[in-house]
């Protein structure tokens, strides 16, 4: 095992909650009416492109407070979704990437992490949708 995938699990552990649905709160509904309203008004070539399921940030986490938490928000209210999330990640001259896929439930958010690793080494992370795929 490379030093990263131990950071990995180990960051996995200290966060349990990653991948667990959470409900809504009022925030994440202003979010979502806002982005429906803004994908309304692009065209079609562009809505192609678009994703149903955003990540949004809140609430500080990580080496002193240096990160933020970080949610899958399924913008849909009556389907779920397989999402595939792209992680890049660095940790000092280390860098990479890797791929999860999440289920979602309609109208819902998951938990993804932080956008730092909360210990030394600090282990930075930025997150995207990358795919989805509607579960009927």
């Amino acid at each position: 095992m490379n030093s990263q995938t131990i950071q990995k699990q180990f960051s996995e552990l200290l966060n349990s909650n990653i991948g667990n649905n959470l409900p809504l709160e009022n925030e994440d509904q202003s979010i979502i009416n806002a982005y429906k309203t803004e994908f309304k008004t692009l065209s079609e070539e562009e809505k192609l492109l678009g994703f149903n399921n955003i990540i949004t940030s809140s609430r500080r986490c990580g080496f002193a407070n240096g990160g933020t938490n970080q949610y899958l928000l399924n913008t849909d209210s009556k389907n779920r979704y397989r999402v595939t999330i792209k992680t890049n990640w660095r940790s000092g001259i280390q860098s990479g990437s890797h791929y999860r896929t999440h289920i979602i439930e309609a109208g819902s958010k998951l938990f993804l992490g932080c956008t730092d690793s909360g210990y030394i080494p600090i282990t930075y992370y930025s997150r995207f949708v990358v795919g989805e795929v509607k579960i009927n």
